[in-house]
């Protein structure tokens, strides 16, 4: 794969101005979403993909039958209402995890590469040390990352 330069005075500009509107977007977004505790979370059901459609077709059924809907508090306009709620989340969710996509893939591509270059010159580096004693601090600060994780053998007494 070839290099992907990108200066980043150039990236820290459009990620400044990213920030801003996220930091709106956020800012709209937390005075009308739901925000759970890690508990609550957990506690609730999850309804199956196909969900949605049945439960629009089992509200709008519901409307002739009061008295069923009456022995569960089942409230066919709240229903409908919280489906399409979820409805116009899909969109934004869309495009946040296209934006979630497009972070952690330049985060691991640029991180490839960089670990793969210093690599390289760790690798030759560490070899030179040998001859070269200034070498040595050049790869200190990456031989715990780099260096071998096999035990060193014991000398045979």
């Amino acid at each position: 794969m070839e290099s992907t330069r990108l200066d980043t005075k150039k990236l820290a500009s459009v990620l400044n101005k990213a920030q801003g509107k996220l930091d709106e977007a956020a800012e709209l977004l937390e005075g009308v979403l739901v925000h759970l505790t890690a508990q609550q979370r957990a506690s609730l059901l999850r309804a199956p993909k196909e969900f949605p459609d049945a439960a629009r077709s089992l509200a709008r059924m519901m409307v002739d039958h009061p008295d069923v809907a009456a022995l569960t508090e089942f409230d066919s306009k709240a229903v409908v209402e919280d489906l399409d709620n979820v409805a116009l989340l899909d969109p934004i969710e869309e495009k946040a995890s296209h934006i979630s996509q497009l972070i952690a893939d330049s985060r691991l591509l640029w991180l490839a590469e960089a670990y793969a270059a210093s690599l390289a010159a760790y690798g030759v580096a560490k070899a030179a040390a040998k001859k070269d004693a200034s070498l040595a601090d050049v790869i200190r600060p990456l031989s715990a990352i780099f260096g071998s994780r096999r035990t060193a053998k014991k000398p045979t007494p």
